[in-house]
């Protein structure tokens, strides 16, 4: 099973995403993950089906990538449903302030995290996410 997670500055998990399914969007050229979506950060337990378009998860390796070569100080991922949505920000020194919000489908409710992990962990991101685009042939 493939999954991309996402770790605090101390290792511990604070969401992954996991149990891809790839389509394509017959309305246009890209392409979408259904993604489950799970959060299991402290007190805190959510499961929920998120749908990402490939651009998306490029736009996260791009902005991390940024990050590493100091050309952006934030960047933000808000795919198209708006389920959740992902803000980064470089903070000095080395550190990444990261804002993680999931919502329901109605957005009615909806939880908010804030947590920081550091710059040395981008590869390990990145290199999930390729990973998975590239299982995928999705790059």
């Amino acid at each position: 099973m493939h999954s991309i997670k996402f770790c605090n500055s101390e290792g511990f998990e604070v969401f992954r995403f996991e149990n891809f399914n790839y389509y394509p969007d017959r309305s246009s050229d890209f392409y979408y993950f259904e993604i489950d979506c799970i959060v299991n950060y402290d007190i805190f337990y959510a499961k929920r089906m998120v749908r990402l378009e490939t651009y998306d998860l490029e736009l996260i390796i791009d902005g991390l990538n940024g990050f590493k070569d100091n050309s952006l100080d934030s960047f933000r991922v808000i795919p198209l449903d708006m389920e959740i949505t992902l803000i980064y920000e470089l903070l000095k020194p080395r550190t990444i302030q990261t804002y993680f919000h999931l919502s329901d489908d109605m957005h009615t409710a909806e939880l908010k995290i804030e947590y920081v992990f550091d710059l040395n962990k981008v590869s390990d991101i990145i290199s999930q996410i390729e990973f998975v685009l590239k299982y995928f042939n999705a790059q």
